[in-house]
C-alpha cells in the first residue's frame, strides 16, 4: 500500500473506492498513511444491493442478470463511483468472502474493478482462506495492480 500512496502522491493522481465485500478495508488501509488526504477523495461502502442501486446508480437489471458478484457489477461500481468523486482512479471490490455460497457463487470468488481515467480493467479471483484473509488479500492485490496500471500508462519514464 505504501508504494501505491507514494506513486499517487508523486504523480498527483486522485483515487476513490467503492467497496462491497471488503467493507471499507481498502479505504481504511489507504487512510492510515500521512499525506493521503492530498489524493484520496473518498469511498462508498455499498454492502447491500439497494445501496448499489440507489447510491451508486447501478441498474437493477444488471444486478438481476449478473448478480452482484460479477465483473459487470465491479466495473459499474468503479465507473459510477469515479463519476461521483471525480477521481483519476477508482477501485471497486465485489465478492464473497464467506462463510457460505452467495448467489450460488463460491466463497473466495471476487472481482476487482479499476478505472484509470477512462480506461476500465476488471479482474476475477478465486481466493482461499478465512474471511479476513480473503479480504486482506483483495486489498493488497488491488494496490499492486493499481501501481502496475499507473506504470503502464506512465510508460515508466515518470516513475
Amino acid at each position: 500500500m505504501q508504494e501505491l500512496v507514494d506513486t499517487l502522491l508523486k504523480l498527483n493522481l486522485s483515487i476513490s473506492s467503492s467497496e462491497s465485500f471488503t467493507g471499507g478495508l481498502f479505504a481504511s488501509k489507504l487512510t492510515s498513511f500521512p499525506g493521503v488526504s492530498l489524493i484520496f477523495k473518498g469511498s462508498i461502502v455499498a454492502y447491500q444491493n439497494n445501496i448499489k442501486e440507489n447510491v451508486l446508480g447501478i441498474d437493477k437489471n444488471i444486478i438481476l442478470e449478473n448478480g452482484v458478484i460479477s465483473k459487470e457489477i465491479a466495473i459499474e461500481m468503479a465507473r459510477n463511483t469515479q463519476k461521483l468523486f471525480d477521481s483519476d482512479i477508482c477501485v471497486s471490490f465485489t465478492g464473497n468472502a464467506g462463510p457460505n455460497y452467495l448467489e450460488s457463487k463460491p466463497v473466495g470468488l471476487w472481482f476487482l474493478g479499476i478505472l484509470y481515467k477512462n480506461v476500465a480493467y476488471v479482474y476475477e479471483f478465486h481466493s482461499k482462506g478465512s474471511r479476513s484473509r480473503i479480504r486482506k488479500f483483495a486489498v493488497k492485490k488491488a494496490s499492486q495492480i493499481i501501481v502496475d496500471i499507473i506504470r503502464k500508462h506512465s510508460y515508466s519514464n515518470v516513475l
